[in-house]
């Protein structure tokens, strides 16, 4: 299904026949996710009283199970997350001291490294489908909007066949990377695709936002995490990566996006998935 696209080579044509691509990262890149994946667990086997102290504000830190969903708060998603965004990766200050600290900060290290591979990503992207220049119209655009999310599981004794039931993530794109199989990919002949990333890969997966942004010429990767019964424990790194609303103007036009307010979607899909927003103008 996939070329893996090299280090530093967006795969432009692949997510504009596909919806999704594969990439292997650059070595720091790789470094940061590992870093993430390897302290993940400590930090989410502590006790939930330990997890409860690390909030950071509304939309940052530590959520317990049963808060996100795909499709229905009736069928929530079967873990818990840790979330980082821009503004929340410079106050692990306010965390406990030991693993949850040390955790916040590899995924702030994380979050800087994956925000402007994802700026490329986009940037390829609207040259690529306008043949305009957009790298001093984009620089900086994610960072405020966009968001790093771990998300722990134990498949193993998931009450459900999914951990994550079909859906698409509403944002413009999501990078990916999984510690063990699960992830299905929605392909055009109505099955699914299981995709497992090395150490250095992560999935390219395009959003609703995207969609909406090329009046359908990029079309959203509808996906699905399978709760595998032989697995014991399952981590996941997220960008989730969206535009500043200002920046929403539609590079292509026409009658998908002609009434659409496409920035107010971009604040709005957190409410989607049962969250709240984290962005700012």
């Amino acid at each position: 299904m996939f070329t893996i696209a090299r280090a530093g080579v967006p795969p432009v044509e692949q997510l504009i026949h596909q919806g999704c691509a594969l990439i292997e990262l650059g070595q720091p890149e790789a470094d940061a996710i590992s870093e993430v994946a390897s302290a993940a667990p400590s930090f989410f086997r502590l006790s939930h009283a330990e997890k409860a102290k690390c909030g950071l504000g509304p939309a940052a830190g530590y959520r317990p199970y049963g808060i996100e969903y795909s499709n229905s708060p009736e069928r929530p998603d079967e873990m818990e997350t840790f979330s980082t965004t821009a503004a929340s990766a410079s106050h692990s200050s306010g965390l406990p001291a030991g693993c949850a600290r040390d955790f916040h900060d590899r995924t702030a290290v994380a979050f800087g490294l994956l925000e402007p591979l994802a700026e490329r990503l986009v940037v390829a992207l609207a040259e690529n489908l306008t043949r305009r220049s957009w790298m001093e119209a984009l620089r900086g655009a994610l960072q405020s909007w966009s968001c790093l999310q771990v998300n722990h599981s134990r498949p193993s004794k998931a009450r459900s066949e999914f951990i994550n039931e079909i859906h698409e993530d509403g944002h413009f794109l999501t990078l990916a990377y999984a510690t063990a199989e699960g992830l299905e990919l929605a392909q055009a002949d109505g099955g699914f695709k299981s995709v497992r990333t090395a150490p250095n890969q992560m999935v390219i997966m395009l959003g609703g936002i995207a969609s909406l942004m090329t009046n359908g010429r990029l079309r959203p990767l509808y996906h699905r995490v399978r709760s595998v019964p032989t697995c014991k424990e399952r981590v996941s790194i997220l960008f989730f990566a969206d535009l500043a609303p200002n920046l929403c103007q539609p590079w292509i036009s026409g009658e998908i996006n002609r009434t659409v307010d496409i920035a107010a979607n971009v604040r709005a899909n957190p409410a989607r998935f049962g969250l709240q927003g984290h962005g700012t103008e």
